[in-house]
C-alpha cells in the first residue's frame, strides 16, 4: 500500500512539474498514475483481511465500501474546490495530498499493532489459474438426458 502510495505520488508530482513543460509526459504520468492507484482499494482489501476473523469478513467488507463511497462523494467536492483555488494542478495537489495522507496512515498503523506470531502463519497460496467445470451450474437444474 506504501508503495503502491509512493509511486501515486510521485506520478502526481510529474503532472504538477511537466504540465506546461512536456505536454504528452502529462499522458504518460497520468498512466503510471493509474498503474498505482488503480489497486490501492484492492490492496487494502486484502490486507483488511489478513486481519480479521472469518466471521467479520462481511462487516469488515461493508465498511470498506462504505469508506470507498464517502470518499466518492466528498472527494469530488473537494477536489473542486481544490481546482478553483489553484487552477488545473489543484486535481494534482488534491491527489497528492490524499495519498500523503494515506502514506501517513499506513505507516501509522504498520507500528500500532505487532505482527502475527509465527505460527499463526500460512504460506502463501497461489490462486488457480484456470478453472474447469466439473458440474452444471446450477446444481438443482435437471439433466436434459
Amino acid at each position: 500500500i506504501i508503495f503502491a502510495c509512493l509511486g501515486a505520488i510521485a506520478a502526481s508530482a510529474a503532472m504538477i512539474v511537466f504540465d506546461d513543460l512536456w505536454v504528452r509526459g502529462i499522458l504518460i504520468f497520468a498512466f503510471l498514475f493509474g498503474i498505482f492507484a488503480f489497486p490501492l482499494y484492492s490492496l487494502s482489501a486484502a490486507h483488511m483481511n489478513d486481519f480479521v476473523e472469518p466471521d467479520e469478513f462481511v462487516q469488515a467488507s461493508s465498511g470498506l465500501l462504505l469508506m470507498f463511497g464517502i470518499g466518492a462523494v466528498i472527494g469530488p467536492l473537494v477536489a473542486a474546490a481544490a481546482m478553483t483555488q489553484l487552477g488545473p494542478d489543484g486535481l494534482y495537489f488534491f491527489v497528492l495530498a490524499i495519498h500523503l495522507a494515506l502514506v501517513a496512515f499506513t505507516v501509522r498503523r504498520l507500528f500500532a499493532r505487532p505482527p502475527p506470531p509465527e505460527e499463526e502463519r500460512v504460506a502463501f497460496a497461489d490462486s488457480l489459474r484456470s478453472v474447469q467445470t466439473v458440474m452444471p451450474l446450477e446444481p438443482t437444474a435437471q439433466n436434459p438426458e
